[in-house]
């Protein structure tokens, strides 16, 4: 793997300069995790590839559009079928039928150790016949009430700004940012993401997009509610809320300590 440019910059020369008779192909990543600016444009990126015969692998694994990368010339993409698809864990490469078929044949090399058993395969088809006959229309409108009402509903609270916040890689949806002032509503971001998580007994947990906490906010994504749930959600958001109002002391911890508790409660293994 040959790294090109930075992590916040990088230009097509870049590419261009690090392309030789050894490059196999170039990828290019698209994800909500990495920075969304400094980038090289998707059509210079191609373009760039394509002037030197190399052909451009899209990781795409967690988009929402299964057309637009390859229509916009890209050679391969790759999908997850278990993200927005819906599906069993397993994987979907498209694109040139030559290119596919390289990938097929790692199943008796490097990819063998990769493979997807047959429920998985089978659970990506139905999953691909669902999504064409799904009303996606319908489904966004359904998920912008679920968004509208928890905005409306949190936006008056003390130290909690709530915005509609659109897909940073361009997929047709929104999620709710939820900014949190300490000193008002008297807990974190991350401490309100962890007392979600980790409700009292007989609560549901809620887990929300808690990647940025430390920057004192997060998203509640709604994506994978069925109708109903938007209501448990808002109570639990609501609750815990009110319960860092009445606490004798705020909920505050310092970031640093949340991190580690996360790495102490990852090695500990339930009995």
């Amino acid at each position: 793997v040959v790294p090109v440019g930075a992590a916040t910059e990088a230009h097509g020369y870049q590419l261009a300069n690090a392309i030789n008779e050894r490059t196999t192909a170039a990828l290019y990543v698209v994800s909500h995790h990495a920075v969304q600016y400094g980038l090289i444009p998707f059509e210079e990126f191609i373009a760039v590839a394509h002037a030197q015969g190399v052909p451009v692998i899209v990781d795409a694994a967690s988009e929402y559009d299964l057309k637009r990368f390859i229509a916009a010339g890209a050679d391969l993409a790759l999908y997850s079928a278990h993200k927005f698809l819906g599906g069993l864990t397993a994987g979907i490469v498209a694109g040139r039928k030559e290119l596919v078929r390289a990938a097929y044949f790692q199943n008796g090399g490097i990819g063998r150790g990769m493979k997807v058993g047959k429920e998985g395969i089978v659970g990506a088809m139905a999953a691909l016949e669902q999504w064409q006959a799904r009303d996606h229309a319908a489904l966004r409108a359904r998920e912008h009430a679920y968004l509208t009402l928890w905005r409306d509903t949190l936006n008056g609270r003390a130290g909690v700004r709530a915005e509609l916040d659109a897909d940073p890689t361009g997929n047709p949806l929104e999620r709710l940012k939820l900014q949190i002032d300490p000193h008002k509503a008297r807990t974190t971001a991350w401490d309100l993401a962890d007392a979600l998580a980790h409700p009292p007994a007989g609560a549901a947990p809620v887990i929300v997009r808690d990647h940025e906490a430390e920057q004192h906010f997060f998203f509640v994504d709604p994506c994978n509610l069925h109708p109903g749930e938007e209501q448990v959600v808002l109570a639990r958001l609501v609750a815990e809320l009110e319960r860092a109002q009445a606490a004798p002391e705020p909920l505050v911890t310092p970031f640093h300590q949340r991190d580690a508790r996360r790495l102490a409660g990852r090695r500990n293994w339930p009995d």
